[in-house]
């Protein structure tokens, strides 16, 4: 038998080699049910993300709802942009980022907040 209390599996004669040889299996065996709990939870992990991504529905279930929000959130560019003065319009600055954001993610601009931006150089 593999474990047993009646039979211990070192004794005092028992050499270094085989001592050695018992505290790998011990090692290995553990291992072996460490990663098998770890994948386990990984599998767990994902059917519970593709249960949830299943019952949510975000979209509207007609394609005509869908380009009617699409069509009032996203507004028309303007004609001519006219240059704003440096360092005196971040308001609105933020509130164009902010309206665009919400536009591209279909939430409310009160859903989320822009803590900062940056400008990149042009390439």
């Amino acid at each position: 038998m593999f474990l047993s209390i009646q039979e211990p599996i070192i004794t005092e004669d028992s050499t270094f080699l085989e001592r050695l040889g018992l505290g790998g299996e011990t090692l290995l065996i553990g291992m072996i049910i460490v990663f098998a709990m770890l994948f386990v939870i990984y599998l767990a992990l994902t059917a519970i993300r593709a249960i949830l991504a299943g019952k949510r529905n975000d979209s509207p279930e007609h394609p005509a709802e869908k380009e009617a929000v699409t069509s009032a959130v996203v507004p028309e560019a303007p004609a001519a942009v006219l240059p704003a003065a440096p360092q005196a319009d971040d308001r609105a600055l933020i509130a164009a980022i902010t309206a665009a954001i919400a536009a591209y993610t279909g939430e409310t601009p009160t859903s989320f907040r822009v803590v900062s931006f940056k400008k990149r150089p042009s390439r």
